[in-house]
């Protein structure tokens, strides 16, 4: 399962206006030629835990593969995304820059599950 935030875009150096409790807020990088392996993070169920990871991505290029489920997910650079990492993801970057994302690790609140429903939304009606 995966959802855009797409109401939430950033633009430029402003962060998204998240209204729910944050648990950690992080840069990621991950380096040309490096890889994260197929895993699940089942701490990142939200159904069951009300832990969610959002995912900005700020730098990426077309040699960065993420896939969730064994299927390619386009994360653009300006975009939320909310992932349900609890699935099998995985990452490789063979391009030739770092792969960066702020990543964010918030609680479920009613907020919250509202901007990730009309994300669904908007992402079935395309």
């Amino acid at each position: 399962m995966r959802r855009s935030l797409a109401a939430r875009r950033t633009s430029g150096r402003r962060l998204p206006d998240l209204e729910c409790p944050l648990r950690a807020v992080r840069l990621m990088r991950l380096s040309p030629g490096s890889l994260i392996r197929e895993h699940s993070d089942h701490d990142l169920d939200a159904a069951l835990m009300g832990l969610v990871r959002l995912h900005v991505p700020v730098t990426s290029e077309a040699g960065v593969e993420f896939r969730l489920n064994g299927s390619p997910v386009a994360l653009t650079p300006g975009s939320v995304w909310y992932l349900r990492l609890a699935d099998p993801h995985s990452v490789v970057n063979d391009g030739d820059v770092d792969r960066v994302h702020l990543v964010i690790d918030a609680e479920m609140n009613d907020w919250l599950l509202q901007m990730l429903r009309a994300g669904a939304s908007a992402a079935r009606t395309g």
